[in-house]
């Protein structure tokens, strides 16, 4: 049986970050897996039925459940099933997969081979923006004045940040010894400010042992350092930030043991919370709607959520379409739509979520950018007028056991344009 032996990995990494309370979720697996092995087919979908139950959605659990339908007959439960999997990762080879013979001749399952063939074409509806020529820097956040005609890129592995005037000539910003592994990044036109994720991993040089993750701020001009605003929570990941038209900064906390979004308050020395989401598990991109009344949040796990600030409430976003919301880096929210940048599905994507009247809800979708071989992986962008500038190869996979890049593996810095503006449906239509 490939599944468990193809996913194992997969399952134990799930497993280490997952909420307590589901300590029987191991137990199960295992059960399952020996009722696989006797041949008990119906114990093997009982017992993978259950851990669905307590893990919804996750792609080895589905990935089995699609494999237990089928061995019972099944059939249109386990392609169902299988469909929602191979959304998530088109490249998964299940049609080898002697579980699913029983499928061979069934036409929901032939015209989901098909499906899996258009999901992995490419799509490609921008171009190369510019290079940056050093493999080392470990490129993850761009952000952009337009005032200054300049875009400025963080680096994860060289703690500094880089300046690319309009001819596209870099030079350092800021290479201060208190930066630490620089995530997302945003600038601040009105106020002449850059303001920049500081987050301390094992990936960048240096010691990041004993290191507190830091919102830093800069002077755009100058590129110095002007304050400087530690998290509250031990071992914080933070990610992205978002700026209101009247200079609030919100930021997201990536740690699975703090699942919050902190905003800054000028005068203190810590971050404060804005909110708390102790049932998500990975807050990654931020932003704001045009009015600044909601603020929409991507989980790396649980899709899309928006907070309102007037009731103060943290709300999933509707959505009942067929593409998973699972796996988003970067979101930006652009005339009515929010664009998301998928490196949690295969192939990674870049897509667009067109929101109802009320933005409380998802109608439609649309591929932006797909299967690009320079998508490896694609991270954070910025939006530029109608234009999604993004990283669209950030080497998180070309680290070694000890954290060292392995600059052989490392492709040019990429960063990509996009025009979305023939994309997306403006509110107006």
């Amino acid at each position: 049986m490939e599944k468990f032996k193809i996913h194992v990995c997969a399952f134990t990494i799930i497993w280490s970050v997952m909420v307590f309370g589901q300590s029987n979720l191991q137990q199960i697996y295992t059960e399952s897996k020996k009722a696989y092995d006797l041949g008990d087919y119906v114990t093997f979908l009982d017992k993978m039925l259950q851990a669905n139950k307590i893990r919804s959605n996750h792609p080895t659990l589905l990935y089995n459940l699609a494999a237990a339908y089928a061995l019972n007959g099944k059939k249109e439960k386990s392609v169902n099933t299988l469909k929602r999997v191979v959304w998530m990762d088109a490249t998964l080879p299940f049609q080898n997969d002697g579980d699913f013979q029983g499928l061979t001749n069934f036409l929901p399952y032939m015209e989901l081979i098909n499906e899996v063939k258009d999901l992995n074409k490419i799509i490609s509806k921008g171009r190369k923006a510019f290079e940056i020529n050093d493999k080392s820097i470990h490129p993850e956040g761009v952000a952009y004045s337009e005032k200054q005609g300049k875009f400025y890129i963080g680096s994860v592995r060289q703690r500094k940040i880089l300046e690319l005037d309009k001819d596209r000539a870099v030079k350092e910003f800021a290479n201060v010894e208190s930066l630490n592994a620089i995530m997302g990044l945003k600038v601040d036109d009105q106020n002449g400010l850059l303001w920049a994720c500081s987050t301390p991993i094992p990936e960048m040089v240096g010691d990041h042992e004993g290191k507190v993750a830091q919102v830093l701020c800069f002077d755009l001009k100058t590129g110095k350092l002007l304050e400087s605003y530690s998290a509250p929570h031990e071992n914080a990941w933070l990610g992205d930030l978002t700026i209101s038209v009247d200079g609030a900064i919100y930021v997201s906390n990536s740690n699975a043991e703090n699942p919050v979004v902190y905003t800054v308050k000028k005068g203190k020395e810590e971050l404060e919370v804005l909110f708390k989401a102790p049932n998500l598990i990975s807050l990654q991109g931020i932003d704001l709607n045009t009015e600044g009344t909601k603020l929409f949040i991507a989980d790396y796990r649980e899709g899309i959520f928006s907070y309102d600030f007037e009731k103060k409430k943290l709300s999933a976003i509707k959505y009942s379409l067929h593409h998973p919301l699972k796996g988003i880096d970067g979101l930006y929210y652009h005339n009515g739509s929010l664009i998301a940048i998928h490196n949690g599905l295969k192939p990674f994507r870049i897509m667009n979520y067109q929101l109802s009247d009320a933005e409380d809800e998802i109608i439609s979708f649309a591929f932006i950018e797909k299967a690009l071989p320079e998508m490896n992986e694609p991270t954070l962008g910025v939006m530029v007028g109608d234009e999604l500038f993004y990283v669209a190869n950030s080497p998180w996979n070309a680290y070694n056991d000890d954290k060292k890049l392995k600059l052989e593996e490392v492709a040019i810095p990429l960063i990509r344009k996009v025009d979305v503006s023939s994309i997306l449906k403006r509110k107006s239509e």
